[in-house]
C-alpha cells in the first residue's frame, strides 16, 4: 500500500478557518529507488498534491485533495507518493467523506510520458503498478470517495474515475473547448494494463465495454454518463462550480451514510474485483523492485 512516502506537502497558511492541512512522511525503498534514478523521481512541486479539510457541515467534514502540477496532472512517481500521502492523513483524521480534484484544465492526463517512453521497462511498469495500487487504494477506501473532474480525464486519468463512488464532472460551456473523457491508450499505441481492465469492466456497461476499452472512445461530459465514467454534472460553471458540487455531495454521503456499514458494504461489492487487482499489482512492484 502507499501508506507511508517520501514527498511530502509543504504545510502552508490557509486564509479559511474551516481548512486545515498537514505534513506526510516517507517510505524508504521509494526514497532508494529516488536516489538512483534522479530523473525518473523528479520531485517535481511541493504543492502539486494538497490536501485540506472543509469544516463548513460540522457534521460532515470533507477532505479535499487537490491535484495541480499547473500542466496535466501527470501520474509521475512523485504525485503518485504524495497522492498516497494524502489518503493517509484522510483515512485516520475526522472527515467523514473525501473529494479528490484536478485542477483547472485537467483531472489528469494519465501516467509521466518521460518513464512511459523512458526506454527503462522496469521503471515503466514499477509506475503501472504503483498506479493500480493508488487506484485501487481509492476504489475501496473507507470513506466515500467524490471525485471532481475538473477537465480532461484520459488514460490513467479516466481510469482512476472508475474508482470513485460518486464522479461529478464540469458544466457544459459555452466557449470553452469540450472536455475529453476515456481511455485512449489503444490510439496513442498501447494497450490498457490489467488492473484497468477489471476496474473497468467493474463499471463501464457490457454494451459499452468493446467502444471504451480497445475502440478507445473518447467522449465529452455528458456523453461519459453513458459510458460509465461520470455520475452527474456541476450545475454551476468552470471549476468552482465542479468543486462545489463534490463537495455537497461527499457532505451528503458524509452526514447519510453510516460506518462501519458503509466500509463493509463497499468491501461486500468490491472486494472480488479488488483482491484480483491488488495481487497483481503488488505482484508486478515486487517484481519490479528486485530488476531495480
Amino acid at each position: 500500500m502507499l501508506c507511508s512516502v517520501l514527498f511530502g506537502v509543504k504545510e502552508k497558511e490557509n486564509q479559511k478557518k474551516n481548512m486545515t492541512t498537514f505534513n506526510p512522511s516517507g517510505r524508504a525503498w521509494f526514497v532508494e529507488l529516488g536516489s538512483k534514478y534522479p530523473d525518473a523521481f523528479d520531485k517535481g512541486g511541493e504543492e502539486d498534491v494538497t490536501y485540506t479539510v472543509d469544516r463548513s457541515n460540522e457534521k460532515a467534514p470533507v477532505g479535499i485533495i487537490r491535484m495541480n502540477d499547473t500542466k496535466m496532472n501527470a501520474f509521475s512517481f512523485s504525485m503518485i507518493a504524495r497522492m498516497g500521502a494524502c489518503l493517509d492523513e484522510a483515512e485516520k483524521d475526522d472527515t467523514k467523506a473525501i473529494v479528490i480534484a484536478g485542477n483547472e484544465k485537467v483531472f489528469s492526463a494519465g501516467f509521466d510520458l518521460k518513464v512511459m517512453r523512458g526506454g527503462d521497462p522496469n521503471l515503466m511498469w514499477l509506475m503501472v503498478n504503483l498506479g493500480g495500487e493508488l487506484s485501487y487504494r481509492m476504489f475501496m477506501f473507507p470513506k466515500p470517495v467524490v471525485l471532481a473532474c475538473t477537465g480532461h480525464a484520459l488514460a490513467l486519468g479516466a481510469i482512476m474515475l472508475f474508482a470513485g463512488d460518486v464522479r461529478v464532472g464540469p458544466m457544459p460551456e459555452a466557449g470553452r473547448k469540450p472536455v475529453k473523457v476515456g481511455m485512449n491508450e489503444v490510439a496513442i499505441g498501447m494497450t490498457l494494463p490489467d488492473f484497468a481492465f477489471r476496474l473497468a469492466r467493474s463499471r463501464v456497461p457490457i454494451r459499452h465495454q468493446t467502444t471504451c476499452l480497445t475502440l478507445a472512445k473518447v467522449c465529452t461530459p455528458e456523453e461519459s454518463i453513458e459510458y460509465g465514467y461520470i455520475d452527474i454534472l456541476a450545475d454551476k460553471p468552470g471549476y468552482a462550480g465542479t468543486l462545489e458540487k463534490a463537495v455537497q455531495q461527499a457532505q451528503y454521503l458524509g452526514s447519510y451514510l453510516k460506518q462501519p456499514a458503509f466500509q463493509m458494504q463497499k468491501s461486500l461489492e468490491r472486494g472480488p474485483v479488488a483482491t484480483e487487482g491488488q495481487a497483481i499489482v503488488s505482484k508486478g512492484i515486487s517484481s519490479m523492485k528486485a530488476k531495480l
